[in-house]
């Protein structure tokens, strides 16, 4: 029998198309403007007029959309930013509510020219611990959150609720919050709602969400860092339903440049007790304003002392600085 003798064909190489030459090419015509981001994603992009280009020899190429059809989506995403529900939270971050320390030369320096005194209420506002050698980790996230509480204390006159996230590890590591210490420095546990969350990310998105739901006056969160997108997203998002937002981060990450206010608190002694000389008197506590947007002049790069009433709920100059002027702004 003969033997069968395979010639192998030679390998040519066969011309394909390239990278870009296979992807197709999106060609913004168009963009109309809407009212927010969350507006734009809910209509699925629908004010960008599109013509995709096929650059391969694969297929036809797609044909541009019509003007008419552009048309009636640019007519429905004005429909839904005259929605009844997007006016009415637009109304309530006009800024009617007020969110005050209690020292008015300060709450007027901090609501800058809009009128309003104190702090925005539909603004994100960032604490952040002054570290110090010496100062360990815990003591510094228990001042922080003993100040933002105080100022969510101030908040505390609106009737809905405050919602608190953080990591489980931050839970674990710090502690939950007392009940009864929250009733005794003036918040009713029962308004607040505690959220824990296994990922920093989760945190960041409940912060969001809360803060859309309109049901909260008040929306807390305690992370080591919240970097420049993240910031704007809650930004924008306190921004566009009214809801204040308070951000407790870690002294030594980054600060955000996208918020209202960024305050950098430090220990101080406390002060005398009134009736007895051995006992913790106010709570006091050294504040330095590192950003303001409304006021852009009030940033001291020498900190101040303020002290806390416990009968009256509210903020002050410190006794010890009670004949010193401080010029805000």
């Amino acid at each position: 029998m003969d033997q069968m003798v395979c010639t192998p064909k030679p390998l040519t190489a066969e011309p394909r198309p390239s990278l870009l030459q296979a992807c197709p090419v999106l060609r913004v015509a168009s963009v109309a403007s809407v009212g927010s981001a969350s507006v734009a994603s809910n209509a699925l992009v629908a004010s960008v007029g599109v013509e995709f280009a096929h650059r391969s020899q694969m297929g036809p190429r797609l044909a541009p959309v019509p003007v008419s059809v552009i048309d009636k989506l640019r007519a429905k995403v004005r429909a839904i930013e005259q929605h009844p529900a997007i006016i009415d939270a637009a109304a309530c971050g006009s800024n009617q509510e007020i969110w005050t320390l209690g020292d008015c030369a300060l709450d007027a320096a901090l609501g800058g020219e809009r009128g309003v005194a104190g702090l925005d209420c539909a603004g994100v506002h960032e604490i952040k611990p002054l570290l110090l050698d010496g100062t360990s980790a815990a003591a510094s996230w228990a001042l922080t959150i003993g100040f933002a509480l105080r100022l969510a204390m101030r908040r505390g006159g609106c009737p809905r609720s405050i919602v608190w996230c953080w990591p489980k590890a931050f839970a674990h590591e710090l502690g939950q919050l007392h009940g009864p210490g929250l009733a005794q420095l003036g918040l009713d546990p029962c308004r607040m709602l505690f959220v824990e969350t296994a990922r920093h990310s989760d945190a960041l998105w409940a912060m969001e969400e809360a803060l859309k739901s309109n049901a909260a006056c008040l929306v807390m969160g305690a992370l080591n860092e919240v970097d420049l997108i993240e910031a704007r997203r809650l930004s924008l998002a306190a921004r566009r339903h009214g809801t204040a937002c308070l951000l407790m981060t870690h002294g030594a990450r980054t600060a955000s440049a996208a918020t209202a206010t960024r305050w950098r608190v430090g220990h101080l002694p406390s002060g005398a007790h009134r009736l007895v000389s051995r006992l913790p008197g106010a709570f006091r506590v050294s504040v330095a304003i590192e950003r303001c947007r409304l006021n852009p002049a009030l940033p001291h790069s020498v900190p101040f002392a303020l002290e806390w009433c416990d009968e009256a709920h509210r903020f002050g100059l410190s006794a010890a600085l009670g004949h010193r002027e401080i010029q805000w702004g």
